[in-house]
């Protein structure tokens, strides 16, 4: 049996058939555009093995309807989320500290999201474009 530690970087991008994913226990890393252009995904089970979502990771994933993160993540790259368009839900991780840059730009649907009161800085242009 082999243990997936990481998704690489692109590993799926653009993978338009791709609607649902769940990541195996004991992945560590979402990379950068790992699912990026994923324009059909629209549900992402990630489990609390999880510490780092990349730059771009999910980006413009279109159809993503919402995101729970687990409370092991603590890094989330800017542009994690770019261009989201139907992400309405997120729930962030209790031990994120940081919204990066433009992570949940452009997602027009976003009208609920947690922030814990473990972040302690919202960097600009994290919600630009989020009009709800």
């Amino acid at each position: 049996m082999i243990n997936v530690i990481s998704i690489g970087d692109a590993a799926f991008t653009e993978c338009s058939s791709l609607t649902s994913i769940e990541i195996p226990s004991g992945v560590k890393d979402i990379k950068e555009y790992t699912f990026s252009g994923c324009s059909k995904l629209k549900d992402v089970k990630i489990p609390d093995s999880v510490k780092t979502i990349g730059e771009y990771a999910f980006g413009e994933c279109t159809d993503l309807l919402s995101i729970i993160m687990p409370d092991s993540i603590t890094d989330v790259e800017k542009s994690a989320f770019w261009k989201c368009e139907s992400l309405s839900n997120v729930k962030l991780s209790a031990k994120l500290k940081s919204i990066k840059s433009s992570v949940f730009s452009e997602c027009i649907a976003l009208s609920n999201i947690e922030i814990p009161e473990s972040v302690t800085s919202i960097e600009e242009g994290a919600f630009n474009g989020c009009d709800k």
